[in-house]
């Protein structure tokens, strides 16, 4: 060979790089080692992390469409319950209206010619209603079940009570009504049959 010189330290130099002893190249090596195994803990992260996001945005979803009105509401179970119900004597005796917000009843004793009204106290438990109004000239107590449709009420009216025509009674009245479908109630004394 000529002109070409080759030092011991040039061979040092080849093997290293060939067999890869270099301490540079493995340096280099496992910095990028490190970054493609970070790249790759980074990628699964994301992963996780998008996963989660997902489930958050499905679970948001599913809540403001169960808030939704309408559509997929279910429907109210039972008969729609009126502002205003009633109890009608079966017999023909009378009847008595009441409002289920305030409380306040009117009744008509038909069979006495008698009418009051005044307020009362609604309680409500589930399709259970009841109205109860005591003073010191009538006692008043209805109960209502708005799932059967029937109704009971109890009156008494002392005698010592007027009416709105300001005519007072000559002796006490009590009366007991039973109801057995609230639905057909006329709230007409013309059209009820007096006791006999």
């Amino acid at each position: 060979m000529t002109g070409l010189t080759v030092s011991s330290r040039d061979i040092t130099y080849i093997e290293a790089v060939t067999n890869k002893a270099c301490p540079l190249c493995e340096s280099v090596g496992k910095i990028i080692g490190g970054v493609a195994e970070n790249l790759l803990k980074r990628k699964v992260k994301m992963r996780k992390i998008s996963l989660l996001f997902a489930i958050i945005v499905l679970l948001a979803g599913v809540s403001v469409q169960a808030q939704k009105r309408g559509g997929g509401a279910p429907l109210p179970i039972g008969p729609p319950v009126p502002r205003q119900v009633s109890v009608q004597d079966q017999d023909g005796g009378g009847f008595i209206v009441f409002d289920l917000a305030t409380g306040d009843f009117k009744c008509n004793m038909c069979e006495y010619k008698y009418a009051f009204s005044g307020p009362g106290q609604v309680k409500i438990d589930g399709f259970n209603v009841y109205l109860s109004a005591v003073t010191d000239t009538y006692e008043v107590f209805v109960t209502l079940n708005l799932w059967d449709r029937q109704g009971k009420a109890m009156m008494e009216v002392y005698s010592s009570a007027t009416d709105g025509t300001g005519l007072t009674t000559n002796e006490g009245i009590r009366e007991f009504w039973t109801d057995v479908n609230i639905d057909n109630n006329t709230l007409n004394c013309a059209l009820l049959q007096p006791k006999k």
